[in-house]
């Protein structure tokens, strides 16, 4: 699964927003609809990216 499903299958399953997504990767809405959308190098999702969703709610739900 490359970085770009594996995000959109988080915002799915999760059943969270594009925008919060965006807010929590520090990108606007805008840029974060690019990077689903395009395949333009420039707007890849990467590893990192997908981590770091994984991170954020993963201490959400610990802290719950």
């Amino acid at each position: 699964m490359t970085p770009q499903e594996e995000l959109e299958k988080i915002i799915f399953d999760l059943g969270v927003s594009k925008v919060k997504i965006a807010e929590i990767l520090g990108l606007s809405y805008n840029t974060l609809s690019k990077m689903l959308l395009d395949n333009q190098p420039r707007h890849n999702v990467n590893v990192g990216h997908v981590e770091k969703v994984k991170a954020y709610y993963k201490a959400l739900v610990s802290k719950m």
